[in-house]
C-alpha cells in the first residue's frame, strides 16, 4: 500500500511480479514531499472522498494493476503537489478540491478497471481462435530487459505475434500491456501475444532456466558471436536491452547461451531494439525450419 513515510516521500507500492494480465513496473522515483503535514491533512481529506464515492484507498493503492496508471497519478498529484502548484494548494478550499479530485480519480480507477476486463476477454478470444486454426506457438520466448519506450515494446509485440513466439516478458521499468502506448504499435498483438512482468530480469531468466530454456542476449561487446554462426537450439530466450544502456552486465552473466550480435556496416554499432528483434528471431525460426512453411497468418 502507498502511503506517506516518515522520510517525506510516497512509500512505493507492491512491485511483485504478475502472471497476470497486469502490468507492475515503476519509473522514476516517487516525488518528494514538500510538506509532510500538508500532505497528510490532504490524504486524509481525499481518502474521506473516496470512500464516499464506494473506493477504499486500500484497493486504489494496493492494486499493482493500478501502477503507473492515470489515476494514481492524479491521486498523488494531489496528495504531494510539485513546488510550482504549492501556493494555489494551500489558498483552495480543501473539501470542495478533495471531492472534485475523489471523482476524477474514482472516474479513471473504474475506467482503468474496464480497460483491464476487456483486454482480458480478447486475449481470451484471441488464445481460443489460434487454438481453433491450429496455430502453435514456437518454443521461442523475449525478455525485454528495461526497455523504455512503450512503441518499442509494440512493435516487438507485433514481431512476436507473426513469428508465433511463445510470450514476452517484460522485466523492470518495461512497460507492460494493457498500456496505450504499447497498443499504438502492437495493435491487437499488446492482446493475442502472452505477457507477463518480473521485477528483477535475472530473476525471470531463472524461471525461464527452470524451464529448460536456453537464453541468449543480443547485445555488441567484444566477447559476441554474430547472429548466423550460432546454432540455436529448440527451446531459446532472446534478451533485448535498453535503447541507451543495452542489456545489463549482470543479465548478460546469466545467459548461458552466450551474447550474440548483429554486423553493422555504417557509423552506428547497434541497430534500435524493436529493429534488431525480428532480424534474430526469424533466423532462429529458419534455422528451425520454421520458415519453410506455409504462412499461417490469420
Amino acid at each position: 500500500m502507498r502511503r506517506l513515510s516518515t522520510q517525506g516521500s510516497l512509500a512505493a507500492g507492491p512491485v511483485g511480479g504478475s502472471d497476470g494480465a497486469g502490468q507492475c513496473h515503476v519509473v522514476g522515483n516517487p516525488r518528494e514531499i514538500i510538506d509532510p503535514e500538508f500532505s497528510r491533512v490532504r490524504q486524509a481529506s481525499l481518502d474521506e472522498q473516496l470512500k464516499e464515492l464506494g473506493i477504499e484507498p486500500e484497493d486504489l493503492l494496493g492494486d499493482a494493476d493500478l501502477v503507473g496508471s492515470p489515476a494514481l497519478k492524479t491521486y498523488n498529484s494531489f496528495v504531494t503537489p510539485r513546488e510550482s502548484k504549492m501556493a494555489h494548494a494551500r489558498a483552495e478550499d480543501l473539501a470542495p478540491a478533495s471531492k472534485r479530485a475523489a471523482y476524477q480519480v474514482a472516474f479513471l480507477f473504474r475506467q482503468r478497471k474496464s480497460e483491464l476486463a476487456d483486454w482480458l476477454r480478447n486475449k481470451d478470444r484471441a488464445r481460443d481462435a489460434r487454438k481453433a486454426a491450429g496455430v502453435a506457438l514456437q518454443p521461442l520466448t523475449l525478455v525485454l530487459d528495461n526497455v523504455r519506450s512503450a512503441y518499442n515494446v509494440g512493435s516487438i509485440l507485433r514481431t512476436a505475434e507473426t513469428a508465433g513466439v511463445t510470450e514476452v516478458i517484460c522485466c523492470g521499468l518495461t512497460p507492460t500491456p494493457p498500456h496505450e502506448k504499447v497498443a499504438k504499435t502492437a495493435f491487437d498483438a499488446a492482446e493475442t501475444v502472452p505477457t507477463r512482468h518480473f521485477p528483477s530480469t535475472v530473476a525471470a531468466l531463472e524461471a525461464l532456466k527452470a524451464d529448460g530454456f536456453k537464453i541468449f542476449a543480443m547485445e555488441t561487446t567484444s566477447k559476441s558471436k554474430r547472429y548466423t554462426r550460432v546454432e540455436f537450439p529448440r527451446r531459446v530466450a532472446l534478451v533485448l536491452g535498453n535503447e541507451v544502456t543495452g542489456v545489463d552486465h549482470a543479465v548478460m552473466d546469466a545467459c548461458d547461451g552466450g551474447i550474440i550480435e548483429i554486423p553493422t556496416y555504417g557509423m552506428k554499432n547497434s541497430l534500435c531494439v524493436s529493429s534488431a528483434a525480428p532480424v534474430v528471431i526469424f533466423e532462429v525460426l529458419r534455422q528451425w525450419g520454421a520458415t519453410d512453411a506455409e504462412s499461417l497468418g490469420l
